[in-house]
């Protein structure tokens, strides 16, 4: 039997003379992708799983890195949901670590963007049980892992804004503003459809 690549060889000599260069080899790197979808999908599925496993969590409390592991396990069942939702939690990191450096002058602005961040973060978490292939016992441990996790973080913030608001109240500054923060017990709002924590 004639190997593929010499047929394809063939039908490119062939079809040369009748089409454009550019167009044929267009064609061909199309059936190429075509022909080889599955293994570039898994071969691009194996390189992200293995650089997020050689990353390591950011580490801010044992009890956030306690829950962040828990996470990681079911990272398998939806890595694009993971992928994306640590990358909000990382952005989260470095906000609260910008926002605890005393010579910060303009701090309410990078406040609101951790806010932002830690909400968007724990969404894509939370929207994680939804997606998944999973048993119902293993969505409600999701969940209780990313509700875990909120509070954790949402306590950081609790005590940043304090913080943040007795520097504001010694030297009140028109580019920032006190920073009023609910406490810890978060209303869940069903106007705001899928959104748990905004």
């Amino acid at each position: 039997m004639i190997p593929r690549l010499f047929i394809l060889i063939i039908l490119f000599l062939i079809i040369m003379n009748y089409i454009d260069f550019k167009i044929i080899s267009g064609i061909l790197l199309f059936i190429y992708l075509f022909n080889e979808y599955k293994s570039i999908k898994e071969d691009l599925d194996n390189q992200l799983i293995e650089k997020l496993e050689h990353n390591p969590l950011p580490h801010y409390g044992n009890h956030i890195t306690s829950n962040l592991k828990q996470l990681e396990s079911y990272k398998k069942k939806n890595l694009s949901s993971y992928k994306e939702g640590m990358t909000y939690w990382n952005l989260f990191i470095k906000n609260v670590k910008k926002l605890e450096n005393k010579k910060l002058i303009n701090y309410s602005n990078i406040y609101d963007n951790a806010v932002f961040y830690l909400h968007k973060s724990i969404n894509i978490f939370q929207s994680f049980t939804i997606n998944t292939n999973s048993s119902i016992s293993d969505m409600k441990n999701i969940s209780s892992i990313v509700k875990n996790l909120y509070k954790e973080s949402y306590l950081i913030l609790y005590n940043l804004s304090y913080e943040l608001n007795k520097r504001w109240k010694k030297n009140p500054d028109i580019n920032n503003k006190e920073i009023i923060i609910n406490d810890i017990n978060y209303p869940l709002d069903s106007s705001k459809s899928f959104d748990f924590y905004g």
